[in-house]
């Protein structure tokens, strides 16, 4: 491990979007998982990102769905994407 590898706060919520989705490769992945563990804001910021999926999914299925459709996801998550460039 090198301190090449570590993250910022900055480059760890960048790619929250893509460790949500799964889509970092696995020594990103790695990296993102050791700053979030070490860093309280950022540990809280990600609960909150969850939080706020899962209230979704559960407004959604208020209404009748049973999951928040895959396209409202890859929505918020290229917005989420767009505002960080």
């Amino acid at each position: 491990m090198t301190a090449e590898d570590d993250l910022t706060c900055r480059e760890a919520i960048a790619a929250l979007p893509d460790a949500f989705a799964g889509d970092l490769p696995a020594q990103a992945a790695a990296a993102f998982d050791r700053h979030v563990a070490a860093c309280p804001a950022c540990r809280s910021f990600v609960h909150q990102y969850c939080e706020t999926i899962h209230a979704a999914r559960c407004a959604c299925a208020a209404f009748g769905a049973a999951d928040l459709p895959d396209t409202c996801v890859d929505v918020v998550l290229a917005v989420i994407r767009a505002r960080r460039h």
